[in-house]
């Protein structure tokens, strides 16, 4: 997973949400696979006093990599990654919970996901990747960096609220 950030910072703006300040949270508000699209969006939210952060990122198993997640359900992403984090994981909040990343061959996800559940975690195993797939570049789009996720979700509010829907994501593109 290639990643090679370009930021474009604009003037912050005069309302408290769109004015970050250096922090690692911000609201993702497009992955495209078209870098024009990207940029006609984040020209865009830098005429609205923004700041913009452009990203490209590549995703996928490319070599046939597979492997396996570990889903805890109704968790928060916080609560999971405070258990993992010494690990060098790292823990993406999904509808229902968290996964945590990367996937893990058998042994490691069994022995974590065992961890897990002893701290009264709802764990489950996932098989994910079935070999050969193809890698894909997207590019992001970002407002941020914001302080605190508090600041950044005020800022995701208010960008809804301009049509431009997002969710709040926290450290580098990925």
């Amino acid at each position: 997973m290639a990643e090679k950030p370009a930021e474009k910072p604009a003037a912050p703006a005069a309302t408290p949400a769109a004015a970050p300040s250096k922090g690692d949270y911000w609201v993702q508000v497009g992955a495209f696979s078209d870098a024009k699209n990207a940029s006609r969006l984040a020209a865009r939210l830098t005429d609205q006093q923004y700041s913009v952060q452009q990203a490209t990122v590549t995703r996928g198993s490319g070599g046939g990599t597979s492997g396996n997640e570990i889903f805890v359900a109704g968790a928060k992403q916080r609560d999971v990654y405070d258990k993992v984090k010494a690990k060098g994981l790292r823990v993406d909040a999904v509808k229902g919970g968290a996964v945590v990343r990367p996937a893990l061959p058998l042994k490691d996800a069994v022995a974590l996901s065992k961890e897990l559940a002893d701290a009264g975690m709802d764990v489950k195993i996932r098989r994910v990747g079935a070999g050969g797939g193809e890698k894909a570049t997207f590019h992001l789009v970002r407002v941020g960096g914001f302080a605190d996720r508090k600041e950044a979700e005020a800022a995701q509010k208010e960008l809804g609220g301009k049509g431009v829907p997002g969710f709040v994501v926290k450290g580098v593109p990925r």
